[in-house]
């Protein structure tokens, strides 16, 4: 299920959708927004407490919390990300698929990421849905 990320006027409905589906985690590759954390809200007024997988770890702590978080891997879910200067990872690995197996490429070592500051690429800003200031915190929500 997708939800809509730009708000809604209560996520409960949504909530309530993976509460019948017996949802035991959610898997996001967003980062936090204040939509998310209305949803993660909506989550526990209906009942149900499931385990976040990927970008939406975050749940435990404040917006705040993350300045001083330096080095950040979901627990080992994805390469290591600075969230306090909101940089994301150099690393990542390449995984080949063949038939239903996949297997890693580049690492060849399954579980490893390879690290090069080349693999920072910029994306066009018209991509990330904020604006950010010179210090690189969003002015925009």
């Amino acid at each position: 299920m997708t939800l809509n990320y730009e708000g809604e006027s209560s996520y409960v409905p949504f909530a309530e959708k993976y509460k019948e589906c017996g949802a035991k985690g959610i898997w996001t590759s967003r980062s936090a927004s204040p939509s998310e954390l209305n949803f993660v809200k909506a989550l526990d007024q209906v009942g149900i407490d499931p385990i976040f997988f990927g970008e939406a770890t975050w749940c435990g702590a404040t917006v705040s919390d993350w300045n001083y978080i330096h080095e950040w891997d979901g627990g080992g879910l994805h390469a290591v990300t600075d969230p306090g200067k909101n940089m994301p990872a150099t690393c990542g690995p390449m995984t080949s698929l063949k038939g239903n197996t996949h297997s890693p490429a580049f690492p060849s070592t399954a579980g490893e990421f390879k690290c090069d500051p080349k693999y920072l690429v910029a994306t066009d800003k018209s991509t990330w849905g904020t604006e950010l200031g010179a210090d690189r915190v969003s002015t925009k929500y």
